[in-house]
């Protein structure tokens, strides 16, 4: 029976001996997935925001392009209509002229909407708003431009310079984007936290605001102009009524942007509680 005991105790010790380095073995071996899983999110993220950054590279590249090219056209209406404002008539060569320009705007606006508009959805909301918003108006502008006589007034030339200062704004907002990013580089990303999505925002929420402010701020100026002009008359013109509509209808956008941004402002606080 002694000899019986001793042998159990014995095999206990050898079965312990042998069951010591194999947990040792299984924890490095779970030490080493989760270090492995840590550097392949790491490197995803790192893709993500490369990705994002040729993208934001890619749009503001495209933007300058379609920059220059609105304010050549910008240009070209302001020569007619700024004569057409001191009541001279719209010679033939300058419809023919201002033609060539409808043409020019309604391929601009195409590109704004087939190659921008379409790379940014999904992306950032307002950002999305003002891109396709400057598409619609480049297409207004040029069946105005296209109108026999062409309409080169104060209405289109208002809304060709609001196309120009949102293009300018939304460079602005990428060109900031691509600064941060740099610095962040140079500085160090900080580690992201468990239960975040791998995926960053293409631009920071932050500027989401502040380009909604922009066109909100943009807005009142040209009503409180609007309703100074309008002060002394008795009835609104043609062009007045076109711009009231316009700025009523912008308004309107403004505010159903501004719920939406708060609603998925919610939907992301909610998600990150769960």
């Amino acid at each position: 029976e002694r000899a019986a005991n001793s042998m159990d105790q014995a095999g206990r010790k050898v079965s312990q001996m042998e069951l010591k380095p194999a947990k040792e073995k299984m924890e490095e071996a779970r030490d080493y997935l989760e270090k492995a899983k840590d550097r392949l999110d790491e490197a995803e993220r790192e893709y993500a925001n490369l990705a994002q950054e040729q993208l934001i590279f890619l749009i503001k590249s495209k933007l300058q392009e379609v920059l220059k090219i609105q304010e050549e056209i910008n240009a070209a209406t302001e020569r007619v209509g700024a004569r057409a404002d001191m009541g001279a008539r719209i010679s033939r060569p300058e419809i023919k002229d201002l033609k060539k320009e409808a043409e020019r705007q309604r391929e601009l606006a195409g590109v704004v909407r087939g190659e921008i508009e379409k790379k940014i959805e999904k992306e950032a909301m307002v950002f999305t708003w003002v891109i396709k918003s400057i598409g619609v108006d480049m297409e207004t502008v040029a069946g105005l431009l296209d109108e026999y006589p062409p309409d080169v007034s104060q209405y289109t030339r208002g809304i060709q310079k609001e196309i120009v200062a949102r293009l300018n704004e939304l460079l602005s907002a990428f060109k900031m984007e691509l600064k941060k990013r740099d610095e962040s580089k140079k500085g160090g990303q900080p580690k992201k936290p468990q239960g975040q999505s791998m995926k960053p925002p293409l631009v920071h929420p932050l500027a989401e605001i502040q380009m909604l402010k922009f066109m909100e701020e943009g807005l009142r100026a040209r009503t409180k102009n609007l309703l100074s002009a309008l002060s002394d008359a008795s009835e609104l013109t043609p062009v007045q009524k076109k711009m009231v509509e316009r700025l009523t209808h912008e308004q309107g956008n403004i505010g159903q942007m501004l719920k939406d941004l708060i609603e998925a402002a919610s939907r992301e606080t909610e998600g990150s509680r769960k």
